[in-house]
Parts: C-alpha cells; structure tokens; sequence
C-alpha cells in the first residue's frame, strides 16, 4: 500500500491493487503490537498494520485488537548498526522447535525470527520465509529493541534430490547482517570446535589423555586422518541409508540430528558398528573390491576403537611405507 496527501492509493505504481498481507504469527499481543507498529512507524510501504487474534476456529472468528496507521510525513528507517560486544552462539537446536498448531491448518509458517534478550534466546514471531523484513521493520541491532536476532527455516537435507522431507530446523540468516571478517572467525571457530571434537573422541575411545591423542594424530599424518574420516564417513552412510527409509517425521529427524552429532561432533550413534558393517555387506561389496571393503572396515574399526599400538597393527599413517609421503618427514 502506499500514500498520498493522507490517502491510500487503490494501486501502487506497478498496477498492483492495495490488499492485506499476513506478517506472521506471535505467542504473545506485546509482540504482535510491537512488530506492527514497527512496519508502519516509518516510510514504506504498509499503510496500515492490524493485530488479529485467532482462535482455534483458523481465523473464521477472529478479532482485530489493535490498529496502526503509518503518517503522511514518517520518516526514512535508518540503516540499522551492530550493537557492541560479540554476536551471541546460535541457539541449540532444541530451542528452536515448531510450535503445535491447531488441527486443521494445512500450511503452518515455517520459519521462525529468534531474537536476543537479557535471559537468552526467545522465539519472536513465526513468518512464511519474512523474517528478514521483520528484522529490518524492527531496526535489529545497535538502537532497536534487540541487538541480536537469528532466521531459521525449515531443513530439507535432500532438496538436491528435489525432495522436500523435512528433518527439523536449520540457522537461515543472522541480522544485523555479518561482516567478512565475522564470518571468517566463525568458520575458524567451526573448524576448530570439530578438531578439538576429534581429539577428544579419540582420546576417550583409545584411553589417551589430550595430548597423546594430538601426538598419535601429528605422528600418523594425512594417511591417518583419512582412515579415520573414512570410518567416518561409512558409518555416516549407513545412517543415511536408514534415514531415507523412513517416512519424514521425530525418527527420521532423529537419525539426522545423529549424522549431525557424528560429523560435527564425532559422537558415535548406538551400534555404529553393526550400523556400518550392514552398509558394506549390502552396498560396497556388490560394487567394489574385497580390498576396498576390508580398507573400509579396518577404518570404522580405527574410528570406533582405536588400537593400543598403531605401528604393531599396521595402521595406516604409521607403517614404513607411508613415513616416505608424509609432509614432515
């Protein structure tokens, strides 16, 4: 909608009739209220902003409690500015679940706008993929009513595959928007979160402290760190095999958030390796070569139980054939 001399206009400049759009959905009337004033407090282009409360009837009975209207002279939003201090973690995954709706709705809002406060996280508002303009309305960052606020969506691991089953939720967007040199530190950050992941899951699984692991791992080089990402990775793929066996619903989400566990965390799912010896009898052995299968196994078995004494057992990294190609030798 747009105005002139006080009045709306029927069309805006493209020919498009003026009409009503729903923004999102709240918990609460404070934030409602808060988020319509907010689209109508400056210039653009919603004239006005209703909160409408719903009941369990879908909207057939619905109330408008309050109304906004955006003056003639509202000024131009400023472009909002990082607030000082470090950007806040994301939230865990399980502070960001989908609210139940009532019976009947067929195509709930899927993305979510979670916004910093003095006690932590707390989910705003539910859009259809808008929280970026509730962001922007709000005027997030340095100044606005929260510093921080983060987009999450719904996630569809497989829409490569042009399948949309979703498994739970996933970080879509970070407002005030980040910088390059933030990005950078949170990439360095995720990459050394997932070392320090690897360290300690094979500290625990060998019965090594900290630092024996790190020496094991500097001593076996790049050889070693393959078997251990190829024991990695079979075990993860035989979870993926059993996730798109499934229907989409809590197991399914389930066995993705242990493939999350497993490549971010290193975290071994239960039976990892009956999980993984199944994947090979049923898929690899029928397309590649007893060498290549037992390759596999020797590595699941070296990321799920690493041996005592890697030289004795003729580990890879560590027998005399492979000190020649290591970057330090």
């Amino acid at each position: 909608m747009s105005w002139e001399d006080g009045r709306v206009l029927a069309e805006d400049y493209g020919g498009s009739a003026s009409a009503w759009q729903t923004v999102g959905w709240c918990a609460t009337r404070e934030d409602a209220q808060m988020i319509a004033r907010a689209y109508v407090e400056h210039r653009g282009p919603f004239a006005r902003a209703d909160v409408v409360q719903h009941g369990p009837d879908l909207g057939y009975a619905s109330l408008v409690r309050d109304s906004y209207v955006q003056g003639p002279h509202a000024p131009v939003q400023a472009r909002p500015e990082a607030a000082p201090g470090p950007r806040p973690a994301s939230p865990d995954r399980a502070e960001v679940t989908e609210p139940v709706w009532h019976g009947g709705e067929t195509h709930p809002r899927t993305s979510s706008l979670v916004v910093w406060t003095s006690t932590g996280w707390r989910t705003l508002v539910w859009s259809d993929w808008q929280t970026s303009n509730i962001a922007a309305h709000l005027g997030v960052g340095a100044g606005g009513p929260f510093a921080w606020a983060e987009s999450w969506g719904p996630r569809h691991p497989d829409r490569d595959l042009h399948d949309w089953t979703q498994e739970g939720r996933e970080l879509s967007g970070r407002f005030p928007d980040t910088t390059y040199a933030e990005r950078s530190a949170l990439i360095d950050a995720a990459r050394a979160a997932q070392e320090e992941a690897l360290l300690t899951a094979l500290a625990d699984r060998g019965g090594m402290t900290q630092q024996e692991a790190a020496a094991r791992l500097e001593r076996g080089g790049a050889s070693y760190r393959q078997l251990l990402d190829v024991g990695q990775a079979t075990i993860c793929r035989a979870l993926h095999t059993v996730r798109r066996a499934l229907p989409e619903g809590p197991e399914r989400t389930a066995v993705r958030h242990a493939i999350d566990d497993l490549m971010d965390r290193h975290q071994l799912p239960a039976d990892a390796v009956r999980i993984a010896w199944a994947q090979l009898d049923t898929e690899v052995e029928a397309t590649r070569s007893s060498d290549t299968t037992a390759w596999c196994r020797r590595a699941v078995a070296e990321y799920v139980d690493p041996v005592a004494d890697p030289v004795e057992a003729g580990i890879e990294g560590f027998r005399p054939q492979d000190q020649p190609h290591r970057a330090d030798a």
